[in-house]
């Protein structure tokens, strides 16, 4: 455990001593050290379990840090490639709409889909390889809360406006909303759960993000 504690530290004084960085060393230090035991009982030398953590450990520790130097190609990359994985999962629940003839938001998903597809592949063909950008970490978690904030006052705006036209027809022109059977349910739920598969993009941001905070897009 000492020769643990020795990494952690060297590792540590090259980080800058942000407010909260004995908590988050202890934090590490608490974690890596479970993980050792664990290494241990299983069998395993402390020498030999500390070489093989010593990437986890560099890299966890690296967290603390608020930047992020990143590949270029390969941020770009994985940045319409969130946007393709958004637009399948989007795709795929939209199909209850297609049923019930909510063709626009088949539509939104297709477009979605060749948008992603279309700027990875440029990103992939344009932009330099060897070429490194730097993220800030702090900028990236204020962009994630954002589209959240976002999303939530479009949710709720988008619900109302529905509401309004589906419901408001039958206070003012006299045209009641019917629903007699699973078939109608479903038609005038439909719009709602449209708009609410709209948070496949914030999750699409947020996941970006932690690939970012985790240091995936080294490359």
């Amino acid at each position: 455990m000492d020769r643990l504690q020795t990494e952690l530290d060297r590792i540590f004084e090259q980080l800058p001593k942000g407010k909260d960085w004995e908590e988050w060393k202890e934090e590490m230090t608490a974690h890596f050290a479970e993980k050792m035991a664990d290494a241990c009982a299983a069998g395993q030398t402390e020498e030999t379990a500390l070489e093989e953590m010593l990437p986890d450990i560099e890299a966890l520790c690296g967290l603390y840090q608020e930047e992020r130097e990143v590949g270029l190609c390969t941020f770009f990359v994985r940045l319409f490639w969130q946007v393709v994985m958004a637009a399948l999962v989007f795709l795929l629940f939209s199909v209850p709409l297609f049923l019930l003839g909510q063709r626009l938001g088949v539509l939104f998903g297709i477009g979605l889909l060749l948008f992603g597809l279309g700027g990875a592949l440029l990103s992939a063909l344009v932009l330099p390889g060897q070429k490194k950008k730097t993220v800030s970490l702090r900028r990236a978690k204020q962009l994630r809360k954002r589209v959240w904030m976002a999303y939530g006052v479009f949710l709720v705006l988008s619900w109302a406006l529905i509401g309004a036209i589906q419901f408001g027809n039958h206070v003012f022109f006299g045209y009641p909303v019917a629903i007699d059977g699973m078939y109608q349910l479903g038609r005038v739920l439909a719009p709602y759960y449209g708009v609410a598969l709209g948070c496949l993009l914030p999750l699409a941001v947020a996941s970006f993000v932690r690939a970012v905070e985790r240091g995936e897009m080294e490359g």
